[in-house]
């Protein structure tokens, strides 16, 4: 049952996006809408349904066009719990990166240049 703020949304997205409705009839539209958002590791349908139930069309808006973004865009989509691939080697930072020179500039690679070889590569 519509109440008059769900009709005046409804008018408000009509005139804004007229595509929303069957944006939100897309397959992958719940499965999104369910997923993490990558900015905050939260839920976007929390934020989402209480942006419907205040009537809040530029949030309603705006989420919807980052949806169609992100299909457009092929960007995959993130399931609850899922983690970001970690790097296939390690980050060093720039103090890392300092001291390990130090350790090798003040002799802690001798005999084992090797290692020192394959770290300065590693690290660049």
């Amino acid at each position: 049952m519509h109440n008059e703020s769900t009709t005046a949304l409804e008018r408000q997205l009509d005139q804004a996006m007229p595509n929303w409705r069957s944006i939100t009839a897309e397959p992958n539209w719940p499965r999104w809408l369910n997923a993490c958002n990558p900015a905050d590791g939260r839920l976007r349908s929390k934020p989402f349904v209480d942006a419907v139930g205040r009537g809040d069309a530029a949030y309603v808006i705006a989420t919807l066009q980052r949806y169609a973004q992100e299909q457009r865009e092929g960007w995959p989509i993130r399931e609850i719990g899922e983690r970001k691939p970690r790097p296939a080697k390690p980050v060093y930072t720039r103090d890392v990166i300092r001291q390990n020179y130090l350790v090798h500039q003040r002799g802690g690679f001798i005999s084992r240049e090797d290692a020192w070889e394959r770290l300065k590569h590693d690290m660049i």
